[in-house]
């Protein structure tokens, strides 16, 4: 409002909202990923198209997406989802790992990049949100956890509209973490109904077999157990032959509880196991079930308890199934505890009767307390009196307590002691009417404590007499299964390890007759033994405490003072699967139980005569390893041996080290000990030989590392890469054998150079006799017309052809005094060079309709002759602006700071890449020699090779790569100058 009261104006307050618009949207889009996420998809490809429909979403900040998924199977990638229709060259279906584009090299490094899309035909770079071409992609490697290969890749386009800012670029690290958690959700998820189906699967199966297999054992053991009872009986029995039989009693027992606990679990899970309740008396029932273990811990060393809350009310229980839990629970916990003592309670707490199992044994760890009630379940390295069991003993128990309507738990604390407790209700309004019964009649003595109080003697040591003597082994007397003399007469010593005190005392008993024996029983004791007192030969059981039979073959593979000890493992686990494995550990023999005597006799003796034979051809391999070495040593050529498909490095000798430099290469691949031979190609090379062709280089460049900011040595080799095969034909490594030919190849290269020198000088003088006469016409013409009365516009394009006459007579002149070269170098601005090499083809440049797109990055100046660079910088131009004169295209030249990968010095990089039609394979090989021409009778072959010549001589490097016969044809050539040469 005015002075007057008017309206003078108008106020309009403006607030910035940019910022926040922009993130609401980002962060919209990472919620919709997050969601998608959530929503758990059932593998990795469908979870790449809900998350592409999700990016979809988004088409400001991400006009196009499109992402990839590497094959396990072979090193492509497979296009999942895009989110708009693209062409075949900016979103091929399948990528393969060598492809230039997508730029797969950029997406296995792991790192975010920014490509443009200039190079790429125009009609298939999609539209983005405002209808202008898409100019840069966003390539994102999707990465995976534990694993350096990207899981996959997003390309997403960019907003041209919108600046690459950092906000922009952790917006799109975070599109790429969460479409790698969301691809690894998704498999995780995939894996893991994988296996829970598979492991229900095998569950089932395991309950069949093990019912069909215990029904099946029980006849046998009936026909086994009843005649050994009736020999028993009998008197005057001979006291070797009643042992013997005693053994096989304890261990039919054995059997029998093992089978009988086999079918009550496959009855139970198929439902058959009803049982039959009546009341008992439990404290009595308990009391007289714990006392049969008495003498077990006595012997032990043990103490054992049993305390009941008086006027314990009549409980329901089927006695079958009480037993079992009580001498399952007691058994178990004899078998772990080592020291102290087990306690056995029973009370009553609220409406349950409630028995606790307490012991001070080796207990539980936590992460196994989850577990431990899982059938077949065992815990892994626990230590106890014995590692035997089948894993169904507590998984029994606790499905008998849930038939009775109890719970049982446990608490555990590893090292300190374990406690169970079965809880069953009192009454009879939790069970089946039908299933009741009235109390009856019971032995005092429970017929099935009979074998778990046997198998806990047999635990200790009791129930076989260690000081057995010396028997014949078999009716037919001992020569039918005694070992050859010369094994005998050696007098071997024999370490057993079983921590089965019966198996230990039989093979004691077979073996000592012809050998030393020691006995052991575990495969820790085991290890102790056999650094006390090398043996001759160990033989193991498979499952033991402690330490198992596996680990100890891997112990003493690993250790080279005892590597060379022939072990025999002793198992019960049959078939090839369990030998395969066994062996693959190192044992030299696999032995599966049960087995004869006879067997057994000729297995130890076979493998102490093989050991001998072994230790006398390896003594024979050492002394010719050595005599070979020795000859490699002096051998007038340098040599390697390569093992693998990695080419690891594992022999050497001195002049292939002097080659290297004196690197310390052994037992490393050739890739990571000699990085420069891999960036030369050599590893391609070697890659193919391994594949059973072998490789002659004559002449072969070879620059070597010399260290850091050292210029690499310039080396020439003759040398054979030769495959090793095996007996069987299979490649195993590669022999690398040459000789060091650097001094030939400098004197033949010197004398090639003074050649090639030669015919320039007598082409130049050529040139400088038919040019410098019409020039020096030209000029004179010029000066005359310039001094004629013209107009000034003519003046003016007179004194630009003088000045265009001035530089055609430089380079003649340069071109003439090349190898003589008298200026000194000067600080430059490459840029400043490489404009003025374009401003020299702009008529040509804008006559062909090429489009040009100059690209710099704070490039430094570099010390130089300007004079020559800028002739090799107007060659390269030169070259591309010729290829693409015809059908016209984009010619791209770019500068930036970069540092040499060897010698460590910076300086700058320029590429000059066009879209003509490319050079064949053929002759990219040439392209650098000295009049080879690409272009017909037009080009005098000289142009690259002099650019060649200058950039070395000013230390530099000068490359090409091009594809031709393409949609994607066209030429790049790279050169690196130092700032300082």
């Amino acid at each position: 409002m005015g002075e007057t009261g008017g309206v003078e104006g108008v106020f309009t307050p403006v607030h910035e909202t940019t910022e926040r618009v922009i993130n609401e949207r980002r962060l919209k889009a990472l919620s919709m990923l997050a969601q998608v996420r959530a929503e758990q998809s059932t593998n990795a490809e469908s979870a790449c198209e809900a998350l592409g429909r999700a990016l979809s979403q988004n088409p400001i900040d991400l006009p196009f997406t499109s992402i990839y998924l590497f094959d396990k199977e072979s090193p492509h990638a497979k296009r999942c989802a895009v989110s708009r229709e693209a062409g075949e060259t900016l979103a091929p279906l399948q990528v393969d790992a060598e492809a230039t584009w997508p730029p797969m090299e950029t997406i296995l490094s792991g790192k975010i990049a920014i490509v443009s899309t200039e190079l790429l035909p125009r009609e298939q770079i999609p539209l983005d949100h405002w209808g202008i071409p898409i100019q840069e992609l966003a390539v994102i490697p999707l990465k995976q956890a534990g694993n350096d290969r990207p899981k996959g890749f997003l390309l997403a386009g960019l907003n041209a509209r919108k600046r690459l800012d950092e906000s922009y670029t952790s917006f799109l690290s975070l599109i790429g973490e969460h479409l790698s958690g969301g691809i690894a959700d998704a498999e995780a998820f995939e894996q893991e109904r994988k296996r829970a189906e598979a492991l229900a699967e095998i569950d089932r199966a395991k309950t069949v077999f093990f019912s069909n297999v215990s029904h099946e054992f029980r006849t046998p053991l009936t026909l086994m157990a009843g005649p050994i009872q009736e020999v028993l009986e009998e008197d005057n029995l001979p006291e070797g032959v009643r042992e013997r039989l005693q053994l096989a009693q304890r261990n039919t027992l054995r059997l029998q509880k093992l089978v009988n606990n086999l079918l009550d679990f496959s009855r139970i899970e198929a439902g058959r196991e009803k049982g039959h309740f009546e009341p008992i008396d439990l404290a009595t029932l308990t009391q007289d079930l714990v006392s049969n273990f008495q003498s077990a811990f006595e012997k032990a060393g043990l103490t054992l308890e049993f305390r009941a809350m008086p006027s314990l009310p009549l409980v329901y229980v089927d006695r079958e199934m009480w037993e079992k839990i009580v001498l399952n629970l007691v058994s178990n916990a004899f078998k772990f505890t080592l020291r102290g003592g087990v306690r056995v309670e029973l009370s009553l707490v609220g409406e349950s009767l409630e028995m606790a199992v307490s012991d001070t044994g080796t207990g539980i760890p936590a992460a196994e307390l989850p577990k431990i009630f899982r059938r077949f379940e065992r815990v892994e390295g626990a230590t106890g009196r014995s590692i035997e069991g089948t894993g169904i003993g507590l998984a029994l128990v606790q499905e008998l307590v849930k038939i009775h309507g109890g719970k049982i738990a446990v608490e555990s604390e590893e090292g300190a002691g374990s406690r169970f407790t079965v809880a069953i209700p009192t009454g009879t309004s939790h069970l089946n009417t039908a299933q009741l019964g009235h109390r009856a009649a019971h032995p005092a003595i429970s017929p099935r404590a009979e074998a778990y109080v046997n198998e806990a003697m047999r635990w200790i040591g009791e129930g076989s007499n260690a000081d057995v003597s010396t028997t014949s082994l078999t009716a037919d007397g001992e020569a039918s299964i005694a070992p050859e003399r010369e094994i005998v007469a050696a007098k071997n010593r024999v370490l057993v390890a079983d921590d089965n005190a019966d198996m230990r005392q039989y093979l004691q008993r077979l073996l000592k007759e012809f050998w030393e024996v020691e006995t052991v029983s575990n495969g820790a004791e085991a290890l102790a033994a056999i650094h006390r007192r090398k043996p001759d030969l160990v033989l193991s059981d498979v499952m033991m405490p402690v330490m198992d039979g596996m680990s100890l073959v891997s112990a003493i593979r690993e250790d080279p003072n005892i590597a060379s000890v022939p072990v025999i493992l002793l198992s019960a686990r049959a078939g090839e699967e369990a030998q395969v494995d066994g062996l693959d550990m190192g044992a030299d023999d696999y032995l599966i139980k049960p087995f004869s005597a006879r067997e057994l006799i000729a297995r130890v003796s076979a493998a102490l005569k093989v050991a001998r034979l072994r230790e006398t051809s390896e003594a024979a391999i050492r002394e010719e390893r050595t005599r070979l070495l020795e000859v490699l040593h002096q051998a007038p050529a340098f040599f390697a041996l390569l093992q693998g498909p990695d080419h690891i490095i594992s022999l050497v000798n001195p002049l292939y080290l002097q080659l290297i430099n004196n690197r310390d290469v052994i037992g490393q691949p050739v890739r990571i000990a000699l990085p420069d031979a891999a960036e030369q190609g050599y590893i391609e090379i070697l890659d193919k030989v391994f594949e059973g062709e072998p490789y002659v280089g004559i002449g072969s460049r070879y620059d070597v590392f010399a260290g850091e900011g050292v210029p690499p040595d310039q080396r020439y080799v003759d040398f054979i890469y030769q495959p090793l095969r095996e007996a069987n034909g299979i490649v195993s490594g590669i022999i690398v054998l040459g000789v060091d030919v650097t001094d030939r190849k400098m004197a033949q290269d010197a004398l090639l150079q003074s050649e090639k020198l030669a015919a320039v000088g007598l082409m130049a003088s050529s040139i400088a006799h038919e040019i410098n006469n019409p020039l020096e016409a030209v000029t004179n013409l010029l000066y005359l017309a310039r001094s004629a009365a013209v107009s000034p516009a003519a003046q003016e394009f007179l004194e630009i052809a003088d000045d265009e006459l001035k530089r055609v007579a430089a380079v003649v002149t340069k071109t003439l005094r090349f190898h003589r070269q008298s200026s000194k170098p000067s600080p430059v601005s490459i840029d400043s060079l490489i404009d003025s090499a374009l401003s020299l083809y702009q008529t040509r440049i804008v006559q062909a309709e090429i489009a040009v797109a100059r690209r710099s990055r704070l490039s430094p100046l570099i010390n130089c002759l300007d004079g020559e660079i800028r002739q090799v910088l107007s060659n390269l131009v030169g070259n591309a602006v010729d290829a693409m004169m015809t059908q016209g295209g984009r010619l791209l030249v770019r500068s930036r700071s970069a540092t040499h990968w060897t010698t460590g010095k910076r300086g700058v990089l320029v590429t000059v890449a066009d879209t003509g039609p490319g050079i064949s394979q053929q002759h990219l090989s040439k392209i650098f020699e000295p009049f080879f021409s690409t272009k017909g009778e037009q080009g005098t072959g000289l142009g690259l090779w002099i650019s060649k010549e200058i950039i070395e001589r000013h230390r530099g490097i000068l490359k090409v790569r091009s594809r031709a016969g393409s949609s994607n044809s066209g030429s790049v050539f790279t050169l690196f100058l130092p700032c300082e040469w």
